[in-house]
């Protein structure tokens, strides 16, 4: 992310860097470096703002999710002293973290979700699950709030245990209902859980940029080599039934600056994109570059402090092949992203 930004190719851009480890690598790209308490304790914001008022910064973004929640709701201390801060209103950051909540407000959207239950107790946690079609059928769960693939299990009638012990890697997630009964009657107090159809296909990333739940800047890419819920890598892929659902999350929930929307579209069913998941920060469009080395991420962080910095093109710039013009250049003429023009007379 720091080179991504620093190798913008325009101007000189200082980064100063915190992580709750002072041995994490990006101190040693960063200009100046910060030790900063974990996201979720009352220290963390005092720490933040102490930090701001030595450095003064243009702009503060997080890069992990347990600080996300923590920024909005003192987002306005943040902006109180000049410093926009890249995280979207807390009500749109509580609806994508809760998975319970999350389809339910995309009830009333054309995308389709994945038959789901949320349950509180053991007995209605087996209620679902049955529900669903279990034993004939996997069922998957997950707690409604969690990170990443943390949580997240596939109840099979069909497991081998001593296969799973003895050739199995130790982050296999597939277990009996009865298995999962047996670890969690002992939860006390029971947890809030999502029980859904398991749907089985090429996970996708929707990567957008927006304001106001309007995407301005986007692009969708397989997820490749997946390791405990991450990516390891990604191919980009012109998929418009994908971005026209990524658009419609984001209008739906009222995401603002970065999100990850991601779907998993079973095989054989083109336009069929159960299993939303979104991640309402900057997650890995840091690395992604245009044909014409615009960086996505270095334009869209001046969006934030040049407001009508990014904006839709007309009908003329999306069909011509010119060179740059004096006062605007598209972000990216790669099919698999959504166009956009920076207005470079506004000072990028």
């Amino acid at each position: 992310m720091i080179k991504a930004l620093k190798n913008n190719g325009e101007r000189e851009i200082e980064v100063v860097g915190t992580d709750m480890r002072p041995e994490a690598g990006g101190r040693f790209f960063a200009d100046r470096f910060y030790t900063v308490p974990p996201g979720h304790p009352p220290e963390f914001i005092p720490r933040l703002i102490e930090i701001v008022e030595r450095e003064h910064p243009d702009v503060l973004f997080p890069q992990s999710s347990y600080e996300v929640y923590p920024l909005a709701l003192h987002r306005d201390e943040f902006e109180g002293r000049g410093v926009p801060v890249i995280v979207a209103e807390q009500r749109a950051i509580e609806l994508s973290n809760d998975k319970g909540l999350m389809y339910r407000e995309l009830e009333g959207t054309d995308i389709p979700c994945p038959q789901m239950r949320t349950c509180s107790s053991l007995a209605a946690f087996t209620e679902a699950v049955r529900s669903l079609g279990y034993p004939e059928r996997p069922v998957c769960f997950k707690p409604t709030i969690s990170k990443g693939s943390r949580g997240f299990r596939i109840l099979s009638a069909g497991t081998d245990r001593v296969d799973m012990l003895i050739t199995r890697r130790v982050d296999e997630t597939t277990m009996t209902l009865e298995e999962a009964v047996d670890i969690l009657k002992e939860a006390a107090p029971f947890p809030s859980l999502v029980v859904s159809e398991f749907i089985e296909g090429k996970e996708h990333t929707v990567d957008v940029f927006c304001q106001d739940g309007q995407v301005l800047m986007g692009f969708v890419k397989t997820r490749e080599a997946i390791k405990a819920g991450l990516a390891m890598y990604f191919e980009m892929v012109d998929r418009p039934d994908l971005r026209r659902y990524g658009e419609e999350v984001a209008r739906g929930l009222g995401l603002d600056y970065f999100a990850n929307i991601q779907f998993c579209p079973p095989g054989g069913f083109q336009h069929a994109v159960p299993g939303a998941e979104i991640c309402p920060r900057r997650g890995g469009q840091g690395a992604t570059k245009g044909r014409r080395g615009t960086r996505p991420v270095y334009a869209a962080d001046g969006a934030i402090l040049r407001p009508g910095l990014l904006r839709r093109p007309g009908p003329a710039e999306l069909n011509t092949d010119a060179k740059d013009s004096r006062h605007t250049r598209r972000i990216s003429d790669d099919p698999c992203s959504w166009a956009l023009c920076l207005s470079s007379h506004n000072g990028m």
